[in-house]
């Protein structure tokens, strides 16, 4: 048998142009091959920094919730999560009673505050 003999096809000089079982093919042209860890990096950080801002800002607003709420006195004109509008007639520990009417008191708790109520510019005194 010839060169070509062993299964692999040769070119019209006779050499051998198959790749043979111990060596591995060349890499695609472009340098495509391997895993690069940098863009890894960057998405952790990235993933990091959104983590960071997001918690930064929850524990920003409950500060400011904690606060509005450890300000509210007797007289103030709140709103409650549900949408009623009262004014503080007692604080208690962790309650509020809203005064709702001249006759109608409402006991809240104190969480249930939404925050102080802006009156409309034609109720106003």
């Amino acid at each position: 048998a010839g060169p070509g003999a062993t299964g692999a096809q040769g070119d019209a000089t006779g050499t051998s142009t198959s790749t043979g079982a111990g060596n591995p093919p060349p890499p695609p042209a472009g340098g495509g091959g391997g895993f690069d860890p940098t863009f890894m990096i960057m998405l952790l950080v990235i993933m990091g920094l959104f983590i960071f801002m997001s918690t930064w800002s929850q524990r920003k607003e409950k500060k400011k919730r904690q606060a509005l709420l450890d300000a509210i006195k007797k007289g103030d004109r709140v709103q409650t999560i549900g949408g009623m509008f009262g004014t503080v007639a007692e604080l208690r520990d962790h309650e509020v009673v809203l005064k709702v009417d001249d006759n109608t008191r409402l006991k809240f708790a104190r969480s249930a505050i939404q925050g102080l109520a802006e009156e409309p510019a034609d109720e106003k005194k």
